[in-house]
């Protein structure tokens, strides 16, 4: 009983001093130029709030987002967009500045115009009705249409696009929760009310989420594999319908890349996805994956943003490097030839 007190009573200390020393917020925030909290991970609209500046505040960046009259993320793609991207809140780029997204800095360097279509929480279910709202209703033409699904089919955690799309098409499986994701959702809650886990989430969350990601029963994830190939599957029909070329890219989170299961949920992909080529952006980042994601947010970082640029730059066969590349990055481009070379051959895209 001692001991048990005694502990309590050190870590009711800890936490005082915590929030006294390391003060860390519980998530962030998302304001106006007036001050206006801003939700923007509202899934009920297909534009974004037209000519706003947002600023996205939090431990780990304090960045401004500029929305332009259109409704959608800079760079200002205008009245009809050479290339659109799609996707997430890690196509928009949460935490990053306008120039600092994948997207804004893939346009700038291959000098195209370019539309982020990027939607913080949503899955490819709205993704896709955003993309047609702008086909139809702006009478958009784009060349290109890239859809980033950032997904893993290890966990059917909170952010994944494969339980998203679960939720957006309004399947009983989408509230199902294993005993293990009943634990994710009570340390969310501990997150929130106590600043010394988030102090320690903050140096350590990468390596917490990397051992305790609670694995999907095989059936749910079979129905969300399903409903997500429909959606690939409408994906390809606009592509016919509006010609553009369609591609799509995985993006992992940090654990993925840490454990390395991204594989297995880049063929999963594929094997929904027909005809439409799919790549894997892995390749994309050497070395230790924590570099490239802030650590207590858990999306892209400025090099992580980086990292995919360059990737889609190489894929390219054309353009320089973006950003300050590490040197395990020297022979990426190099790399990504010769598989974008064996890719082609294998799918007769020649």
């Amino acid at each position: 009983v001692l001991a048990l007190a005694a502990s309590l009573l050190g870590l009711a200390v800890a936490e005082g001093v915590s929030r006294v020393t390391i003060p860390v917020s519980p998530g962030a925030r998302f304001v106006t130029s007036t001050g206006e909290s801003l939700n923007l991970t509202s899934r009920g609209s297909l534009t974004l709030p037209p000519n706003t500046a947002i600023w996205q505040i939090a431990d780990e960046y304090d960045a401004k987002a500029t929305i332009t009259g259109d409704g959608y993320r800079a760079p200002n793609g205008g009245s009809n967009p050479e290339i659109v991207f799609l996707g997430d809140s890690f196509t928009f780029g949460v935490g990053l500045n306008d120039g600092q997204t994948f997207v804004a800095l893939y346009c700038k360097q291959r000098v195209l115009t370019c539309a982020n279509l990027g939607r913080p929480a949503t899955g490819t279910v709205m993704q896709l009705a955003v993309l047609d709202y702008y086909l139809r209703e702006m009478g958009w033409r784009p060349r290109v249409v890239k859809l980033f699904i950032f997904a893993t089919t290890s966990s059917l955690m909170p952010g994944n696009d494969l339980l998203d799309n679960l939720r957006e098409s309004h399947h009983p499986a989408a509230e199902e929760k294993l005993a293990s994701e009943r634990i994710v959702g009570l340390s969310g809650v501990l997150l929130r009310s106590s600043n010394l886990a988030r102090v320690l989430y903050f140096y350590y969350g990468p390596v917490v989420r990397a051992a305790f990601s609670p694995r999907p029963l095989g059936a749910r994830l079979r129905e969300a594999l399903k409903i997500t190939g429909g959606q690939l599957a409408q994906f390809q029909r606009l592509a016919a319908q509006h010609p553009f070329r369609a591609q799509i890219y995985v993006i992992h989170p940090v654990q993925d890349l840490i454990n390395g299961t991204g594989a297995a949920t880049t063929t999963a992909i594929r094997g929904i996805a027909g005809a439409l080529p799919v790549f894997d952006t892995a390749d994309a980042m050497p070395g230790n994956p924590r570099q490239y994601y802030f650590s207590y947010d858990q999306h892209l970082n400025a090099k992580g943003a980086a990292a995919i640029a360059r990737f889609l730059l190489a894929q390219d066969h054309e353009g320089g490097p973006v950003g300050d590349a590490p040197a395990e990055d020297a022979s990426l481009a190099a790399r990504l030839r010769r598989s974008k070379v064996c890719y082609s051959r294998s799918m007769g895209d020649a």
